[in-house]
């Protein structure tokens, strides 16, 4: 895919995402419904974080972004909705569908009710095929792909450097 077709997330995309997530907790408490956009915002910290590009059209590819070595990845966002007065998703939370197209990897980014970073696990996409076999609506629950995969954000304490992986 050429370089063109992705999006580099600058620091004016990402302020902007805060901005939008801010205005989506505002509406949250007014209207007591949620606006949708803990996907996107998801997407844009996430690649901010590890330094991918968003692609375009990810409905058309089957993958969300490209790592620098042009690697497909699939980016997995939950949120918490605070419900039980939960400030972070349950294990048996789902994630979304997984895609049948071709892609290297995923990430799996959780979000405080607050729109914040929290965490973010990766796992192959063989290790991924192989969780989903037998599960013909292709999607996991946060524990099954936080057991499958490895924490990458923020870096297990006792890790060298402190700071999360980066691709």
């Amino acid at each position: 895919m050429p370089l063109d077709e992705t999006l580099k997330i600058t620091s004016e995309i990402e302020a902007m995402a805060r901005r939008v997530a801010r205005v989506a907790l505002q509406f949250e408490a007014l209207v007591e419904r949620k606006l949708g956009i803990s996907g996107t915002v998801g997407e844009i910290l996430v690649a901010k974080e590890f330094g991918l590009r968003l692609v375009r059209s990810d409905i058309e590819q089957g993958y969300d972004a490209l790592d620098k070595s042009r690697r497909q990845v699939q980016i997995k966002v939950r949120r918490s909705e605070g419900s039980k007065g939960r400030s972070l998703p349950s294990a048996n939370s789902p994630t979304s569908r997984f895609s049948t197209h071709l892609y290297d990897y995923a990430l799996l980014a959780i979000l405080t009710r607050e729109y914040d970073l929290y965490e973010v696990h990766k796992a192959s996409r063989r290790q991924i095929e192989a969780a989903l076999t037998g599960k013909p609506r292709r999607v996991l629950s946060i524990g099954k792909f936080k057991r499958i995969g490895r924490q990458v954000y923020p870096r297990v304490s006792g890790m060298p450097g402190g700071r999360p992986e980066r691709e």
